[in-house]
Parts: structure tokens; C-alpha cells; sequence
């Protein structure tokens, strides 16, 4: 799991690092990375769609706010959880506006963060996240782009660029990823993530790096459906 942290003071952004690194395991949740922003707008100068599961942000912050900068986010991602850091709780309609997943009031113990994450239930939606392909790699189901089956090998292109080559059927790779309602077969031998569709013709489909994908014709049809089912359902459960 990779979090960002966005607080203008150091020392708090030090101590909830420190906290979350010494609590999560405990939740059986692996802390892949944590980044730290001392303002709202150093973070969305680096922020894109996907990059982190979980978003710490202090509501009183110098020029943006948290609140601002949530907003910001739910632009581009409806995905991440957002937590309020905060030293009070009189933000309840834009928590619920920006869809914020907890409020975690200054100053935190080391149970109150114990508490956020029970609530927030994240071991659970790091395991729906996480899927192991079939050479026993564990993967992010959100870093697929898709996949592309040639000569028994599957091509697992990942976002950033990186691609991973394995052994393995076409029919392997579908039992593992079109079982889940975020992907789906879009031509012969290729696997497309439907949260990662920017925009979808009749013959191609084009992702939001901009990579153009093909679609067989008689496929377009249950394509195009479950891509309106996963966008409602995501839509429904408010992005989580």
C-alpha cells in the first residue's frame, strides 16, 4: 500500500510516518511506500490518477487547504481514501463532499490510529487490490493496463512503462483478472483494465496514458456494458 502524507508541519508528518510504520503491520497491511508534502499545492504538483491507496491530509493548511486539496483529488481520482488530519470535527458536510474515509484528530495516539485503521478496513481492500499472476508475482490490480498473450507467454504492461513477461495461457490470465469486474477481454489474446479507459470508439479503445488499444467487433457490445456496469458500481460504492 503507498500513502501520501501532507501536512505543513514536519514533525506531525514525521510521527504519523513513524505511527503507520509500526501499526500496520500489525493489520497485516505492507506499507510499500509513503511520501511526505509540506503543502497542498507541492502535492498535486506531483499527484497523478492511481498513485497512492491512502491520503493523509491536514485540514488547516497555509494558502490550500485539506479540504481544497481533496477536492482537487476527487477530480482526478475517486479511488484513494482520504483521511482528515485535524484538531477539530466541524468539517462533517465536506467530508462528505470530498468522500473522506476518516477524521484523525490532532493530537493522535497511537490507538486513535489503531482505531482509523480498523474503521477504514484497509487489510481487506489491500487483499481485494492485490492479485497474484501466474508466475506467483503479487501485483496491484490497479497498476494493470492490460495484457497482451503471444507465443505462451502473456505480457503484463504495468503504469509507468514497466512490463513483465511470464509463462502462461490465455485462459489462465482471464480466470485471474476477468473474474474481477475492473477487467476485461477486448480483442483475441488481450486484457484491458476498465478503470484505466480514457475513452472508447468502435474500434479502439484509448487509455488515459494514451495508449490505443484494439477492440474485436464482436466483443464491443459486453465491452462497452461492462465498462458502464464498473464505472456505475464504482460510482455507487462513492470511488472506494
Amino acid at each position: 500500500m503507498k500513502i501520501a502524507i501532507v501536512d505543513d508541519f514536519a514533525s506531525d508528518r514525521s510521527k504519523l510516518h513513524d505511527a503507520l510504520c509500526r501499526i500496520m503491520p500489525e493489520y497485516g497491511i505492507t506499507l510499500s511506500g509513503c511520501d511526505e508534502f509540506e503543502s497542498g499545492e507541492a502535492f498535486l504538483r506531483r499527484f497523478a490518477a492511481q498513485q497512492y491507496d491512502l491520503i493523509f491530509l491536514d485540514v488547516y493548511m497555509n494558502s490550500l487547504s485539506g479540504i481544497d486539496t481533496a477536492r482537487a483529488i476527487r477530480q482526478l481520482d475517486t479511488e484513494a481514501s482520504l483521511v482528515l488530519i485535524t484538531t477539530s470535527n466541524s468539517f462533517a458536510s465536506e467530508s462528505y463532499e470530498v468522500r473522506a474515509l476518516y477524521y484523525l484528530l490532532k493530537p493522535f495516539s497511537d490507538e486513535d490510529i489503531r482505531r482509523m485503521l480498523y474503521a477504514a478496513n484497509l487489510e481487506s481492500k489491500q487483499k481485494e487490490r492485490i492479485v497474484e499472476l501466474p508466475d506467483g508475482t503479487p501485483v496491484l490490480l490497479r497498476r494493470i493496463l492490460y495484457t497482451d498473450y503471444s507465443n505462451h507467454r502473456v505480457t503484463v504492461y504495468f503504469d509507468g512503462g514497466v512490463t513483465k513477461q511470464i509463462w502462461s495461457s490465455q485462459q489462465q490470465m482471464e480466470e485471474i483478472l476477468c473474474t474481477r469486474e475492473e477487467f476485461a477481454t477486448c480483442t483475441k489474446g488481450m486484457i484491458v483494465n476498465l478503470g484505466w479507459i480514457n475513452r472508447m470508439d468502435e474500434r479502439i479503445i484509448t487509455l488515459k496514458n494514451g495508449v490505443e488499444l484494439p477492440v474485436a467487433r464482436a466483443r464491443r457490445s459486453e465491452l462497452k456494458s461492462r465498462h458502464a456496469n464498473y464505472l456505475f458500481s464504482r460510482l455507487r460504492r462513492g470511488g472506494v
